[in-house]
């Protein structure tokens, strides 16, 4: 199978009518949630909400649409 760049995805993602990641130079497609799905994602970020206004740090919760590019640790 042959191993795709960061920068190639990127573009693929603009041309794609359906979303993936990027892993290990894999593109994989991501199924689409369900409803459960959903009202569990949303009740924990009202959950982790409520968390966040408590603290004086910045704290920024994401449920969904993001991408993230994390390093090796």
């Amino acid at each position: 199978m042959r191993e795709f760049t960061l920068q190639e995805y990127f573009i693929f993602q603009e041309l794609s009518d359906y979303k993936s990641e990027f892993f290990r130079g894999e593109i994989l497609a991501i199924p689409g949630s369900s409803h459960k799905h959903n009202v569990i994602t949303s009740r924990i970020g009202t959950f982790l909400g409520q968390c966040s206004l408590t603290k004086d740090d910045d704290c920024w919760i994401y449920l969904h649409d993001m991408q993230l590019h994390v390093k090796r640790c």
